[in-house]
């Protein structure tokens, strides 16, 4: 099992940061070949 962890700074513009994060992160991540599960801790 491999896991991933990602932690950012606090953005100076959080509702540009979760639009680009939703919109782009996301759906880039679910495609990664063999993911099965995905965990968001917001």
């Amino acid at each position: 099992m491999v896991r991933m962890i990602a932690i950012y700074k606090t953005p100076t513009n959080r509702e540009f940061f979760d639009k680009h994060y939703f919109e782009t992160h996301i759906p880039l991540a679910k495609t990664l070949p063999g993911l099965i599960r995905l965990d968001l801790h917001i």
